[in-house]
């Protein structure tokens, strides 16, 4: 009786840590703003032949998938180790200055300089990837419990 006992309350804790490391409200799985779609070009800068300076372009979608607007206010592409040494563009920091209302997407477009003096088109390439990811910096105002 004792052993079936240890048994139970065994199960009871096995069963019962499982559920909790299966907690939904885990950081990374929290909505907000999102991602879904990036594309990225290399080509020639200024619209001349000296191929020492590229241009890098790139466009997101950022998708607010909150049900309350988001104000952004900046986003700023965190670059891949290849590249990050040959930026020539010093200010990478795009200001958008925006109100992303509940459920919809913003596109947002900008171009960085790289120096590719003795790199072959190849070796452009081979930097990649160009952004690995992308600090927003937003902001928020929260209402005082009582200030109504």
């Amino acid at each position: 009786m004792r052993t079936q006992k240890l048994i139970f309350i065994g199960w009871f804790i096995l069963v019962g840590m499982l559920l909790i490391g299966c907690n939904p409200s885990n950081p990374d799985n929290m909505i907000g703003l999102q991602i879904y779609s990036m594309t990225t070009g290399v080509g020639a800068a200024d619209n001349n032949d000296i191929m020492d300076k590229q241009k890098l372009s790139y466009s997101i979608t950022l998708t607010n998938e909150e049900n309350r607007d988001i104000y952004v206010k900046s986003i700023t592409p965190i670059l891949g180790d290849g590249i990050s040494n040959i930026v020539i563009t010093e200010e990478l920091t795009v200001i958008v200055e925006k109100s992303l209302p509940a459920n919809q997407s913003l596109k947002i477009n900008d171009e960085l300089i790289i120096d590719t003096e003795g790199l072959s088109k190849e070796e452009i390439l081979d930097l990649q990837p160009f952004i690995t990811d992308i600090k927003i910096s937003t902001e928020q105002i929260i209402e005082l419990p009582g200030q109504q």
